[in-house]
């Protein structure tokens, strides 16, 4: 009976610790995935920077590191990181189905748009805070 209650709480104290280990281990990856994300949230902040230049740039890196980080993502909060990462995942492929042009054109909201600076500057400003707040609610997710 000794023997049996060793085994049963190595089996415990095993299973506990690996569990720790686990939650370490994906608090780091989301701590490096997120430094990621804020150190680079200030571009899409920037006035002097293009919403299409900035997502086409970025995108990419932030996407492998993406990948990488969902390894180490709890199976129940997967689903919700994926459904967030679609949303600028949808953005990118906006900017990039199109190429440079398309780029340029998806700044305008529709073909009858007043293009004067101001009103590009407004749409520009209101794009960039839309994905200021998709990155910020990823980060907050994680």
């Amino acid at each position: 009976m000794e023997h049996i209650l060793k085994i049963i709480v190595a089996i415990i104290v095993g299973w506990v610790g690996y569990k720790w280990w686990q939650h370490k281990r994906y608090r780091r990856e989301a701590d490096k995935f997120k430094e990621l994300l804020v150190a680079d949230l200030p571009n899409y902040e920037s006035p002097v920077t293009t919403l299409g230049a900035v997502v086409l740039s970025h995108f990419p890196q932030h996407n492998e590191a993406f990948k990488k980080f969902l390894i180490y993502v709890p199976k129940k909060k997967q689903q919700r990181l994926i459904q967030q990462w679609g949303k600028y995942n949808e953005i990118h492929a906006l900017f990039n189905s199109a190429g440079v042009f398309g780029a340029v054109m998806a700044e305008l909201p529709d073909p009858d748009f007043e293009p004067s600076q101001e009103n590009v500057e407004a749409v520009s400003r209101k794009r960039k805070k839309q994905i200021s707040k998709i990155l910020g609610e990823l980060i907050e997710k994680l």
